[in-house]
């Protein structure tokens, strides 16, 4: 089984790539990550510790708040990280949010088509009016839910929102994913995207702004009617875009340039079938712990893929496998995990 191991810096990629069954490929064009601007972005700071669900956000958790009168869940395993909620573990840490996009009209406990739940957080510092920003959060839905949801969005603000209704908030999100995002429920995709600022706006709300009559369900990529829509969310960032920045010297020159732009080693990282590590590929891992350590503002995620040899569910497994190995291996060198997301989503 070949694969593809993405690792990111910011919006650009550090790639190993498989284009044969034994060949991997190391991509690297490199981005700064801004500061991520976002006040506990993984929901892991906690005024009380818990376990399952809780909707009291002031006695629990810092930072964050439902802005309207709705029941805004927060999720947490158990300390140890086995347990997972509807089939879902926190994507980072052991903690993670929850919020229904979409009610249809026909829902039994009384919920009106209306109902909607929101997530707000707080910004370390305002933003800058006619700066860029990158905007990123991971969501996965429940593994049983029939159906996906467009409209997805980030409103930011100036002021601290609270209401006391249950209805969609009125607002122009930023950003807002249009169209219903095409992935298998019961696992995390990054949701990305960049915007301008326009104010000085301190806070953020992440949710369904538009009503019924104006938002889409999919499933498999096909119109659904009548389903309730939820998704967990984790790991919110919010940064300022930088420019691009050259490799340091300590980044030997590749073999050669792939078709894609990136920058090629022919080494192999991991063998047939197999999540260990290949002693040859440890040099080529060890010059992105050496650039990590010279630039300590930097962090990354590593994406593991397979190509479209074997089953799914196979290639899903054995590309977060291979994910986690490398991760285990940078903290293992003394990265930090604070600067390291790692995830599995099987063929490319």
């Amino acid at each position: 089984m070949s694969s593809k191991l993405k690792v990111s810096m910011g919006k650009k990629l550090i790639s190993i790539h498989s284009f044969g069954r034994l060949l991997f490929f190391l991509l690297l064009p490199i981005e700064v990550i801004g500061q991520n601007l976002v006040l506990n972005p993984g929901f892991e700071s906690l005024k009380q510790t818990f376990e399952g669900r809780v909707n009291d956000f002031p006695t629990h958790i810092r930072y964050w708040s439902p802005p309207t009168a709705t029941s805004t869940d927060l999720i947490a395993t158990d300390e140890a990280g086995i347990k997972s909620f509807e089939g879902i573990k926190a994507h980072g840490g052991r903690v993670m949010a929850g919020i229904f996009t979409f009610v249809p009209q026909d829902t039994a406990g009384g919920w009106k088509p209306t109902y909607r739940e929101y997530l707000q957080g707080t910004l370390m510092q305002p933003l800058v009016p006619g700066r860029e920003y990158d905007l990123s959060f991971w969501i996965a839905a429940p593994g049983d839910q029939p159906a996906l949801s467009n409209n997805i969005g980030v409103f930011f603000h100036t002021q601290r929102i609270s209401t006391l209704h249950q209805k969609p908030l009125r607002a122009n999100p930023q950003f807002n994913l249009a169209l219903a995002p095409d992935f298998l429920p019961g696992q995390w995709h990054l949701i990305s995207g960049r915007f301008l600022a326009t104010d000085t706006c301190r806070y953020f709300v992440i949710g369904n702004f538009f009503p019924n009559d104006q938002t889409r369900l999919t499933k498999a990529g096909a119109p659904i009617d009548n389903a309730q829509c939820y998704y967990f969310i984790d790991d919110v960032s919010v940064g300022e875009v930088r420019e691009n920045v050259a490799l340091s010297s300590s980044i030997s020159v590749p073999q050669k340039i792939g078709a894609a732009g990136g920058l090629v080693w022919d080494k192999v990282l991991f063998e047939l079938n197999s999540s260990e590590l290949n002693q040859e590929s440890l040099p080529q891992l060890d010059e992105i712990i050496n650039y990590l350590k010279q630039n300590p503002d930097i962090a990354i995620s590593i994406e593991g893929h397979t190509d479209d040899m074997g089953n799914e569910s196979y290639n899903i497994e054995l590309s977060k496998r291979r994910a986690r190995t490398v991760y285990a291996y940078l903290i293992s060198q003394n990265i930090s995990k604070d600067r390291l997301r790692f995830a599995g989503y099987g063929r490319l």
